[in-house]
């Protein structure tokens, strides 16, 4: 039995490492950068970057499954494995490049490439916590994500040197390049199926008598539940609005390569893991709210440094660089007070429950911000003639108003 668990921890470990090394391949400024090469505009854009969030719908579909008895590893293991063939299409239509088709074969592959992603972390997640010991579940999940990060900033690392050597008269073979990483996607997203059936199989139990459709409406008629999600979601909201779209700024608009505009990003995340500890330390002093408050200052004084170089271009790399440290650390704060007051701040009665309704909510709020900015920046371009120095204001104005709501944030009323 011991034997088996180790194992199946084991296991949950090292499918950290592969799934991070896959979405590092096909979200974030890579995904961009793909969007681009293929020639779509901002609302297609807008589209795939909300197309992770909003898949996470299905978790609340994956949930009732659980609570029938299902199994969660067959649940998981059947999806991972169809979801693998979508890889290579999405790695295929680099080959119909600058053709209608080969933007119809990126857009629907993606998309129920994530739909069938989002199928399988609706059953890993709670079948993960199933098996991982209370007793080492702190250290165990810490050591996790540790070591995700840095995976997630070598790989981004490594496939931007790649790019970067990438001979400036060859630029037309990228589309070559990126369809090598998704085949890498591809060979790590079958690993990663393989870890999914090294784990052990359990059954989930669920002790209460109340049906789970009832659980639901019980829940969506709290007021303070619904005030909770709109204060927590109209912040994800403005994070998806804003920071996806820095990385299309520096590439559209200040006209950097893609190497070094992955290399801000990658710069950005770093700040972020260093901030953590010190956002920690601010919460336990002031309060999550607070926390999250100060850190919309950051992203207010990044959005004016990049409303400034929108407008003159000057003084491009000194700016840039002190714009995505503080978004860097606005981040880490917003992020950890984020998923701190999801889990804190529920009522312990139904958590899961309420847990699973505040993730689809946020990650709903999450798509929805995605596709407002792809829009937003289409309605600009044709409005006024510097469509970025309005979109940054509008930025900083939804920062002001999300971080004001949020400060008034309380625990749910059970």
């Amino acid at each position: 039995m011991e034997t088996k668990l180790r194992k199946s921890i084991n296991a949950t470990f090292y499918n950290g490492i592969w799934d991070i090394i896959i979405k590092s391949l096909t979200t974030g400024p890579l995904l961009t950068s793909y969007a681009l090469c293929l020639g779509m505009g901002n609302i297609m854009l807008g589209f795939l970057q909300s197309v992770v969030p909003f898949s996470n719908l299905l978790h609340l579909l994956v949930s009732n499954f659980l609570e029938k008895g299902k199994s969660p590893k067959k649940i998981a293991c059947l999806a991972s494995i169809i979801s693998r063939p979508f890889l290579i299409l999405i790695a295929a239509s680099f080959f119909l490049k600058d053709s209608t088709t080969g933007k119809i074969l990126f857009i629907s592959s993606y998309t129920f490439f994530y739909l069938l992603v989002a199928v399988t972390g609706g059953a890993f997640w709670p079948w993960c916590k199933k098996l991982v010991p209370k007793a080492v579940t702190i250290s165990f999940f810490a050591q996790r994500i540790r070591y995700i990060l840095l995976i997630k900033i070598i790989t981004v690392t490594t496939v931007t040197t790649w790019l970067a050597f990438l001979p400036k008269h060859q630029q037309s073979l990228d589309f070559l390049l990126y369809s090598l990483f998704l085949t890498i996607a591809f060979v790590f997203g079958i690993l990663y199926t393989l870890t999914l059936f090294q784990m052990e199989d359990v059954r989930l139990e669920y002790q209460s008598i109340i049906p789970f459709h009832q659980k639901i409406r019980i829940i969506i008629k709290q007021k303070s539940f619904l005030k909770f999600l709109f204060n927590i979601g109209l912040y994800n909201f403005t994070l998806s609005f804003f920071i996806p779209f820095c990385i299309v700024f520096l590439l559209k608009a200040l006209g950097l390569s893609t190497p070094i505009s992955i290399m801000f990003s990658v710069g950005s995340s770093c700040i972020d893991i260093l901030f953590i500890n010190f956002w920690r330390k601010y919460a336990q002093k002031k309060s999550v709210a607070q926390m999250i408050f100060r850190a919309s200052f950051f992203f207010v004084f990044s959005s004016i440094l990049l409303i400034y170089l929108s407008i003159y271009q000057i003084g491009t790399y000194p700016i840039l660089i002190i714009a995505f440290i503080s978004i860097g650390i606005a981040n880490s704060g917003a992020n950890l007070a984020i998923s701190d007051a999801s889990i804190a701040f529920v009522p312990s009665k139904m958590s899961s429950v309420y847990i699973s309704l505040m993730n689809i909510g946020r990650f709903g709020f999450s798509g929805l911000g995605s596709f407002m900015a792809g829009i937003t920046l289409e309605i600009l371009e044709g409005i006024i003639p510097n469509k970025w120095t309005a979109f940054f204001i509008i930025s900083a104005i939804l920062f002001s108003i999300a971080a004001t709501r949020i400060k008034q944030i309380k625990p749910i009323e059970e």
